[in-house]
């Protein structure tokens, strides 16, 4: 067997960060996360003072440059996010003791907010995080800051039946933005939205069955002479087509040569009885270290997954001054001499430590072997060394010792599968009884199991 592990090295012991839902409401339970972890990112304990700041909103909506990359194509979002120069009125004070991680309640108004946090580690070292985010009211006509393009989901992940919320937001006074829904590169909605006196907007779609496997939200806006877009991908999950399993009955820790049986419930989505058919095998996990070995997780792979990759193009960019000299020709750059050959001492020490040396011919590998040639003599003059009382306590020592009791019985069973099983069927409660003797293998085993309907449920 074998292992490894990575130990980051930091200059401090403490690490700290803040995150939230994207999606904070008025009215709504708003929460802020602390995580605090060590340098080896385990969790670890921490306090220190978190302080909520307003931010003041910029005077107008910051646009793009017109130069590079914004002159070329491109994809995603586009527009910067406003820059916040100061701090604007603190808005929550609160001392914070956590053990890992730990949740702030607050309850704010729409706007931005920076949540600063000030700690030390254990060696008394300061510590600051922060962390800037959007309250929305979506009930609003303004957008909770002066932005560009706002574009926010209250979730991203939604079951037929449901229904989408997409805030729309943007801070110029006038204008036309184009809200368009793909699916597969497909377009099957599209919506034109103005700026007037009312310019944020929440739209609501919901959530048909033709719109499993998700699709793609894209806004877009010209403003100032720039193409201003943002995208959202919503994922609409096969849900229906997902199975449920669960071991009833094991043991984790088993005895080699025992009788075992295990028992497997299979259920449907919304906890319905289901026939089903399966795979199982257990077999010794240190196999892994030789070729990991996994089944896929389920068959939603074989039904269709929104795949849209939008490419906007916009014929606004930036345009470089005509040349005014042409044939100029500039001296040639001389080439640098190649490379000198190895130095001298290389070969004296037989390639040793150069790339692409041979071992065989290396001082390296002599030295090695007068090395463990000459290891059994240092271990026979360590002995001869040994202090006469220390050689008296070593036989009293071995004297004291009880008897040895006879060798337990060899293990003959260490077969490295303890079973395959090809075809099972679940019974009308949805269950499975797998039985099997334990092999003698003292080790950790691996289970497998796949179940499958007819009907693709996995």
């Amino acid at each position: 067997r074998t292992g490894s592990a990575s130990l980051p090295i930091g200059f401090r012991s403490l690490s700290l960060r803040i995150s939230s839902n994207p999606w904070l409401e008025v009215g709504k339970q708003q929460l802020l996360k602390v995580e605090g972890t060590s340098a080896a990112e385990l969790p670890v304990p921490f306090q220190g003072k978190l302080t909520v700041f307003s931010l003041p909103p910029p005077e107008t909506a910051p646009l793009p440059p017109l130069s590079h990359p914004y002159d070329q194509p491109w994809e995603g979002i586009v527009q910067e996010t406003p820059s916040y120069g100061t701090l604007g009125t603190k808005v929550l004070e609160r001392e914070v003791v956590g053990e890992g991680s730990l949740q702030v309640v607050m309850n704010l108004s729409s706007g931005a907010y920076k949540a600063v946090l000030e700690s030390e580690d254990r060696f008394h070292r300061p510590i600051r995080e922060e962390y800037t985010f959007l309250v929305v009211d979506p009930r609003s006509e303004r957008p909770p800051t002066t932005t560009a393009l706002l574009l926010k989901s209250q979730s991203t992940s939604l079951r037929v039946g449901e229904e989408l919320h997409v805030l729309f937001g943007s801070s110029f006074p006038q204008g036309c933005a184009s809200l368009e829904f793909y699916q597969n590169g497909k377009l099957f909605k599209h919506q034109w939205l103005g700026l007037t006196d009312r310019r944020q907007e929440l739209l609501r779609l919901p959530i048909t069955p033709q719109m499993r496997g998700g699709f793609t939200v894209l806004a877009t806006l010209v403003q100032g002479g720039r193409l201003l877009s943002q995208s959202l991908k919503i994922a609409v999950p096969w849900r229906e087509k997902a199975l449920k399993v669960s071991l009833k009955s094991l043991r984790s820790r088993m005895e080699p040569g025992v009788k075992e049986t295990w028992t497997l419930h299979v259920e449907g989505p919304d906890a319905e009885k289901v026939v089903s058919e399966g795979t199982a095998s257990l077999y010794d996990s240190s196999l892994d270290l030789i070729l990991p070995h996994s089944w896929p997780p389920n068959f939603l792979g074989l039904f269709p997954q929104d795949r849209t990759t939008l490419t906007k193009l916009f014929s606004n960019s930036l345009l470089s001054d005509t040349p005014l000299f042409t044939g100029v020709r500039l001296p040639a750059t001389p080439s640098l001499p190649f490379p000198p050959t190895w130095p001298s001492y290389a070969e004296e020490v037989g390639w040793y430590g150069v790339e692409g040396g041979v071992e065989a011919r290396a001082v390296g590998g002599a030295l090695r072997e007068t090395v463990l040639a000459a290891a059994p003599e240092r271990m026979a003059d360590r002995d001869e060394a040994m202090a006469p009382e220390t050689k008296a306590f070593a036989g009293k020592y071995k004297a004291s010792l009880p008897l040895a009791s006879p060798p337990p019985p060899l293990r003959t069973n260490l077969q490295e599968t303890a079973f395959f099983f090809p075809h099972l069927v679940t019974d009308r409660n949805g269950e499975i009884q797998i039985p099997f003797t334990t092999p003698e293998a003292l080790t950790r085993w691996k289970f497998l199991f796949f179940a499958h309907t007819p009907d693709l449920k996995s």
